[in-house]
């Protein structure tokens, strides 16, 4: 079963690309530098889970020596690039971390990113998440988890914007009835990841808010993140068609969401 809930197509590829780029910008890194500095320099392996197009992947391979093995992982290939559009020395599969991980896989990798499960995860599915990508690791290997906290974002200006209050609220309210988008699931990351038995945890809190010059990005972003998820989920297109256009509208007068991006690190013992 495919637990993400925005849709698969070109245009959702295109959005996932440019919030990579949005991201990227926004942490200042692709990896923390606490695992950059630790990865080995021989017989490197490195995974990037629900990978959907590759693009954190594909950016990571362009920066790193060639002989650095990189994996996708995602539960559908719909998003995988083409052969003829990686490197030889960067491979996708197809895997649910929320099921055991295969025995090829198992203590295989160095380092493993995680990025955005937010709208695939069930409360009680970030703990097999972090056990399952800590079964991935070899012993003294890296995870690097990635959230933003989508279900407690803010619209700015305070006195305008009740239509991307609306709309937001609208995903929240029927993501939650799926069990998902929960308010203290980002917030509580570095305790999951801890809990799974890592070590050496750090976190690192960045707001969409840091750098002004990238407010219009953060908003193309979310929005049509926002008006995807919207229609994935409704089960009245026309009221939701209705909550998206008075969404649109102030985000024509210049509104945006603002939320924070949790990043958590965390080590494998040896």
């Amino acid at each position: 079963m495919d637990h993400y809930t925005l849709p698969r197509g070109g245009k959702e590829s295109s959005r996932l690309n440019a919030q990579h780029n949005l991201y990227k910008d926004l942490q200042g890194y692709l990896l923390h530098p606490t695992i950059a500095a630790s990865l080995p320099s021989k017989n490197c392996r490195i995974a990037d889970i629900a990978c959907g197009t590759g693009t954190w992947l594909l950016d990571l391979a362009s920066s790193l020596p060639s002989h650095t093995s990189f994996t996708g992982l995602d539960i559908s290939s719909a998003q995988f690039p083409s052969d003829s559009d990686k490197p030889a020395n960067v491979s996708f599969r197809i895997l649910n971390i929320l099921e055991p991980v295969p025995e090829d896989l198992k203590g295989h990798f160095d380092a493993i990113n995680l990025r955005l499960l937010i709208c695939g995860l069930k409360a009680k599915d970030w703990s097999t998440a972090a056990s399952n990508a800590k079964d991935l690791l070899k012993p003294n290997g890296w995870i690097q988890w990635c959230e933003g906290d989508f279900a407690n974002q803010d619209v700015c200006p305070p006195n305008d914007g009740q239509g991307l209050r609306d709309l937001l609220q609208y995903n929240i309210e029927i993501s939650q009835k799926n069990g998902k988008m929960l308010y203290d699931s980002v917030r509580n990351l570095r305790t999951t990841i801890e809990g799974a038995g890592l070590k050496r945890c750090e976190e690192v809190v960045v707001s969409t808010q840091s750098q002004a010059e990238l407010t219009e990005s953060c908003t193309w972003v979310e929005a049509h993140a926002m008006y995807g998820l919207a229609r994935s989920l409704s089960d009245d297109l026309k009221a939701t068609e209705a909550l998206i256009a008075q969404c649109e509208e102030g985000v024509q007068r210049g509104c945006f969401w603002s939320w924070n991006i949790h990043l958590v690190i965390g080590q494998k013992s040896s």
